[in-house]
């Protein structure tokens, strides 16, 4: 099942790879590389596939949980056998719960499968990564696909705007269209934890953003626009023709451009039916 911050999260892995082996508590022996991570032949798919060169190579499986999932850990198992299976190399599984709410008393790194009264027959270990119960410094110090977790760690609301500066002093060595890239895969993350007007409670406290320059607020302003734009345009529409379907939704979900919202809203006072509208939009 997709979730709102999949397609940031794993667009943090793959433009940032070795960042995330830390996380593992292993060490590279040589380059690392995305690998292929479907396993189509069994309808499943993991998350993010690392091939890290070694004597032997191995896999660092990742799987980075932002929702409570109780079937989590029998998962976990299937994947890291399938992709034993598939690619002939030592795997190992690493889940980053990215939340509290994401816990789940079944997620040990411990997964056994057993009859009652009897030792049991299967049992495989996985790593499991709290971030809220890390501190941010590991974050903050390493390298830009995991930078954004320092938000996400144990730290308290009012430390926010300080972890926010010294994420856009590291932002800023970097390229500008690494930080545009950067900035919103990381403002979708934050999501995770805090709630859209979230950002105007951190600049309340008094941070220091230049609102003309700064790829990062200009993001979430624009992000803000559009998510008002897109609500609007669904209660309007329900009005004219009920409810919108699915399709309607999903095709205004994948609009991230504010005027471009806008001017569908102009549509939308000329067409007669979702169907119509969504064939214009």
């Amino acid at each position: 099942m997709s979730h709102p911050f999949d397609a940031s999260l794993k667009h943090l892995v793959t433009e940032w790879l070795p960042d995330w082996l830390p996380l593992s508590g292993r060490r590279a022996d040589g380059p690392v590389e995305v690998i292929d991570a479907d396993l189509s032949t069994v309808t499943a798919q993991a998350d993010k596939v690392l091939r890290v060169g070694g004597d032997p190579p191995w896999l660092l499986h990742l799987e980075l949980q932002s929702y409570r999932d109780p079937e989590l850990a029998a998962r976990v198992h299937h994947y890291n056998a399938l992709l034993e299976y598939r690619h002939g190399m030592p795997v190992w599984s690493v889940v980053v719960m990215l939340s509290r709410p994401a816990n789940h008393a079944s997620v040990t790194g411990v997964f056994e499968r057993g009859f009652p009264g009897e030792l049991p027959y299967r049992m495989f270990r996985y790593q499991v990564v709290r971030v809220w119960e890390m501190p941010p410094e590991p974050f903050l110090a390493g390298g830009l696909g995991t930078l954004p977790l320092a938000l996400l760690s144990d730290v308290a609301k009012e430390d926010v705007p300080g972890i926010i500066g010294r994420m856009q002093e590291r932002v800023r060595r970097e390229p500008p269209e690494a930080r545009g890239e950067f900035w919103q895969a990381a403002t979708t993350l934050m999501g995770v934890r805090f709630p859209p007007a979230w950002i105007e409670e951190v600049m309340k406290m008094g941070v220091n953003l230049d609102l003309e320059g700064n790829t990062f607020v200009q993001y979430l302003l624009a992000k803000g626009r559009a998510e008002e734009a897109r609500r609007l345009l669904l209660r309007l529409g329900a009005v004219r023709f009920g409810p919108a379907t699915p399709q309607v939704e999903a095709a205004l979900a994948g609009i991230t451009d504010p005027d471009r919202l806008e001017e569908l809203g102009v549509r939308l006072l000329g067409v007669a039916s979702w169907e119509e509208f969504l064939a214009g939009a």
